[in-house]
């Protein structure tokens, strides 16, 4: 992967020269720090730690709430998708709605301890996959 990370600084700083620009190396560049995972995956292993039966994700219901909070969020951070893809993958569902999930995740883990035990657990768990 760092191979993938040099390649990519090497041609920025090459594109960059060729704009003009004169810095070494430009700093609004966004080095790739891994390769996405998959949906398939992310969505295996937030059923597996909420203990869930398949499909049942994509089900409109309360009690779902926090895992499909988690899945948004990994979908957006891991697996390199937008809020609109996102929207798309539940069907039905705006990508406004889909920020505002990730703004109660974040919400929702900044005050409760439980749900941030949780929510490492399942970094973890995505970090061994």
């Amino acid at each position: 992967m760092t191979a993938l990370k040099e390649d990519f600084q090497q041609e920025t700083t090459e594109w960059a020269i060729a704009r003009g620009r004169r810095r070494k190396r430009p700093v609004d560049a966004i080095v790739p720090e891994r390769e996405p995972v998959s949906m398939a995956m992310i969505e295996r292993t937030v059923l597996r730690e909420f203990n869930l039966k398949a499909g049942l994700l994509k089900c409109k219901s309360a009690r779902l709430g926090l895992a499909r909070w988690f899945l948004v969020e990994l979908a957006c951070t891991l697996g390199g998708l937008t809020q609109r893809a996102v929207a798309d993958y539940f069907g039905g569902v705006t990508e406004h709605a889909i920020g505002k999930t990730r703004q109660r995740l974040r919400l929702r883990l900044a005050t409760d301890e439980k749900a941030r035990k949780k929510w490492e657990t399942l970094r973890k768990a995505m970090s061994i996959v």
